[in-house]
């Protein structure tokens, strides 16, 4: 976080570090062991007074991820 992500609640070189819970709806897929992830929903809440100051903290948001078994890997170490 810094001074442009909190509206200038830090000063201008000030950068620091917080902690956010994190919540949301999951939807996930999985075929021939590679998983698809899809969060259509999902908010960041602070836990400390900078943090309440977050430009995102309290809004919605949305992502995905794709997920790879690392089965692909066990041939490799019996080798």
């Amino acid at each position: 976080m810094n001074s442009e992500t909190t509206k200038n609640y830090l000063k201008d070189e000030n950068e620091v570090s917080q902690f956010f819970i994190s919540t949301g709806l999951t939807i996930n897929y999985t075929y021939n062991n590679i998983s698809f992830s899809f969060v259509p929903i999902g908010f960041d809440y602070a836990t400390s007074t900078i943090g309440k100051e977050w430009i995102y903290n309290q809004k919605r948001w949305w992502g995905f991820g794709i997920g790879l078994e690392p089965k692909f890997l066990q041939s490799l170490m019996n080798k």
